[in-house]
């Protein structure tokens, strides 16, 4: 089972690029790791804002 929208799979959806900027996120983030807390703390947001990119866009809500 799978909540993904079938937009998701249409060429001018642009999950290609969203990919793209999650991979960019956590790589920084794998990058603060080590360097101290603010460090870390400071690439969690672009992660989640990258995540929520294809969540928000390409995944039809739970039923209830």
């Amino acid at each position: 089972k799978t909540r993904a929208l079938p937009k998701i799979w249409e060429a001018s959806s642009g999950v290609g690029q969203k990919s793209k900027n999650f991979k960019t996120a956590v790589t920084a983030l794998a990058e603060a790791a080590g360097k101290g807390q603010t460090a870390l703390a400071s690439s969690f947001g672009p992660v989640g804002k990258a995540c929520g990119g294809c969540h928000k866009g390409f995944r039809a809500p739970k039923k209830k």
